[in-house]
This record gives structure tokens, C-alpha cells and sequence, in this order.
């Protein structure tokens, strides 16, 4: 079975079965209408940018809830990095949080960078925020 390739900078081709299998390996998933799209790996899951599409056009709670807890990880690592600087790793984690809430409402899925990095700022200036207003 062909299958058809559609990117911005590759021109659309027949795949063969080798080809697809590539693809499959470098992170592309085949969707149900035959075309692949690059998928964003991370901690042995995929998150499909379809998912950020879904919730850009919907507002859907549960949806940005399960996006949420998919990365409260990048809240956690960027919040141990501010330990022992006079407040409790509870505070900074929950403020972390709340700039990974704010980076999930500003992302823009159409702009295919990934989420992790895109976030990773947001969260880190909500965190220099709170020291900067606490202290």
C-alpha cells in the first residue's frame, strides 16, 4: 500500500513500505486519512499536535487537563532547580505549575515547535516572577 507524505518543505510522494517504516522510527505517525504528522516524544509517549489543535478549538477542560498532567514534569525539574533559596520547594513547584497552565493557554500549535520548548521559558519567568515580587 502507498501512502502519501504531505509537508510544508516535501513535496507530496508515494511512499513505499520502507520509506513508511523510516518515517514511523524518526517520530512520524500515519494518520487515519493517510498522511503522516510528526509527533512530539516524550517520556515514551506521543502527543500529537492534533491534541493542541483540539483544545485551541474546543477549550475543552479535560483535554487541557490530560495535557497538563502529560508534562507537569517540566513543572517539577524546573522547580527543583530553585531549591535552598529560602522557600519550600512546595511554593516554587506550585508556581511552576501555574506557568505551565499559562504556557498550555498561549501555545500555538500552528507554529509546530515543541511544546517542552516552549514552555521551558514560560515556567522559568513565572518562577523569577515569585522571587522577584516575594522577596
Amino acid at each position: 500500500m502507498k501512502t502519501t507524505f504531505n509537508e510544508d518543505l516535501i513535496p507530496s510522494y508515494e511512499l513505499t513500505k520502507e520509506e513508511t517504516d523510516l518515517l514511523n522510527k524518526q517520530g512520524y505517525v500515519l494518520l487515519d486519512n493517510n498522511e503522516f504528522c510528526l509527533v512530539e516524544v516524550e517520556k515514551n509517549q506521543y502527543v500529537l499536535f492534533k491534541v493542541f489543535d483540539e483544545y485551541k478549538r474546543t477549550q475543552n477542560p479535560e483535554l487541557k487537563n490530560k495535557i497538563i498532567e502529560h508534562y507537569l514534569y517540566i513543572a517539577d525539574i524546573l522547580s527543583r532547580r530553585f531549591l535552598n533559596r529560602g522557600i519550600e520547594y512546595e511554593d516554587i513547584y506550585q508556581v511552576a505549575c501555574l506557568g505551565l497552565l499559562l504556557a498550555v493557554n498561549r501555545f500555538d500549535p500552528d507554529r509546530k515547535i515543541r511544546f517542552a520548548s516552549y514552555a521551558t521559558p514560560t515556567v522559568l519567568g513565572e518562577i523569577r516572577k515569585y522571587f522577584r515580587d516575594k522577596g
